[in-house]
């Protein structure tokens, strides 16, 4: 909490300040993505990259290649083809060829982090996530650097998508945004706080109408909209249905349904629907044949 409070108030607060004082247009997503990406790096891994700093153009190189790495790796997914990227990563040309020198800068910096805090382990007893990793004998380099990376990409992106959206809507929404203000200000009155001031998490919790509005607004805009798995292996559901290796495929639906097609032996397929929620929890709703 301390974290995000310092980087809210020196960081976050000023830069947005700046911008209303002099009339700056802002990528408000870019802002979020640095302000969150900071956030992941100091609470789970006691690192402050400081790419909110200043204008809030610092740290750039890392964020460019962890961008691109990104981008490009769903690139791959997407691509109709695999036989041509595949190609590419043969010949190190193209978009192969950026996403191994991206790949490279962020195992870089991962490893620097990695390698920091394993010096500092012997002065101090820092109990942040990346500590608790690295005490654990088996943790090799390589695991130490996925963790790192993982929890980035899930850390980053979720939460400054989620604001994105959720600013977004507040702006083509004031009516939800009066209420919001009204019931802050009903909060800061009751507890003695002034303009500016932070909320500890108790005042939090009773901001209902802040919750309910940014709950909508990941049931509207979810931070992970689609999230396609394969079955690694054959295996049996419990109603006796037989489900080979790789026979999932998922999609997000208007409804905000998943649905699931199970492609069956002898071409038979049966769809389920799933009522799903931002924290990834997964309601079975139906079943057609």
């Amino acid at each position: 909490m301390d974290n995000v409070e310092v980087e809210i108030s020196t960081r976050l607060v000023p830069v947005l300040a700046k911008a209303s004082k002099t009339k700056q247009v802002l990528d408000l997503q870019d802002i979020l993505e640095r302000f969150a990406f900071d956030n992941i790096c100091k609470v789970a891994f006691n690192v402050d990259p400081d790419c909110l700093g200043g204008d809030g153009t610092s740290g750039g190189e890392f964020m460019r290649a962890f961008e691109d790495a990104a981008t490009l790796s769903s690139g791959r997914f997407m691509c109709i083809y695999p036989i041509f990227w595949k190609i590419n990563k043969y010949f190190n040309v193209g978009t192969e060829k950026r996403l191994r020198e991206s790949i490279k800068i962020v195992h870089e910096f991962a490893d620097e982090m990695i390698r920091s805090r394993m010096e500092q382990k012997t002065k101090n007893n820092d109990e942040d996530l990346l500590s608790r990793f690295i005490g654990k004998e088996e943790s090799s380099t390589e695991f130490l650097r996925d963790i790192v990376i993982s929890f980035i990409l899930a850390g980053r992106d979720t939460t400054s998508s989620a604001l994105s959206w959720f600013f977004w809507l507040m702006s083509v929404n004031p009516d939800v945004e009066r209420k919001i203000l009204k019931e802050l200000e009903t909060i800061r009155s009751s507890n003695g706080k002034n303009l500016g001031d932070t909320y500890s998490f108790e005042e939090l919790r009773d901001m209902h109408y802040l919750q309910a509005a940014i709950s909508e607004t990941m049931r509207l805009y979810p931070p992970v909209p689609v999230d396609t798995k394969a079955c690694k292996s054959d295996d049996v559901l419990p109603d006796g249905t037989f489900v080979g290796k790789n026979w999932f495929n998922k999609e997000q639906c208007p409804e905000h349904l998943l649905s699931l097609t199970l492609r069956m032996k002898g071409g038979l397929q049966v769809k389920v629907s799933i009522e799903v929620n931002c924290t990834g929890s997964l309601t079975l709703v139906r079943r057609t044949h």
